[in-house]
């Protein structure tokens, strides 16, 4: 059986280990989830924090080739010590189609190293060119056209005077 004294130092232990473990991350996507070269991505990423009262005080985006890395640094402030749920999105702008390699790492002011870090990838889908809906758009006119002249042409009956 524990006594008082040790079941508080244990409960002190655990606090002081919450708050050195850093924001962590559970989910990083993309939104749109079918992103096209002419949609406004946004990277949302969500997690816990060791503490309530902390947020994401600065960013670092860094797009490179196909690469997206996103650096999130937690400021804390006076709390509970207990994991509190976070999230948090950055809109990133367009990008070409393709598919690209996405980080998120979590650096945090108790622990300014790197706390967690998660890596997925999406697709950016191409939209179609004006030229290629241009070629459509004949093709089915001429195909309409080609429809049409046959209904109107001369029905042959056998008499040809």
């Amino acid at each position: 059986m524990l006594t008082g004294k040790t079941a508080s130092g244990v409960v002190i232990a655990l606090v002081l280990v919450g708050a050195a473990s850093g924001a962590s991350l559970v989910d990083v996507h993309i939104i749109p989830p079918a992103p096209t070269e002419q949609d406004v991505l946004t990277v949302y990423a969500s997690g816990f924090m060791p503490q309530d009262g902390g947020y994401v005080e600065q960013t670092d985006l860094v797009l490179l080739g196909t690469s997206v890395n996103l650096g999130l640094y937690f400021k804390y402030t006076y709390g509970i010590q207990l994991p509190t749920p976070w999230s948090y999105a950055q809109e990133i702008g367009s990008l070409n189609a393709g598919t690209y390699q996405l980080t998120v790492r979590t650096f945090g002011e108790v622990n300014p190293n790197l706390n967690d870090t998660f890596q997925t990838s999406f697709t950016v889908i191409p939209e179609p060119t004006s030229g290629s809906l241009l070629l459509g758009g004949l093709i089915l006119a001429r195909k309409l056209s080609s429809q049409r002249s046959r209904a109107m042409s001369p029905i042959e009956d056998g008499n040809n005077s």
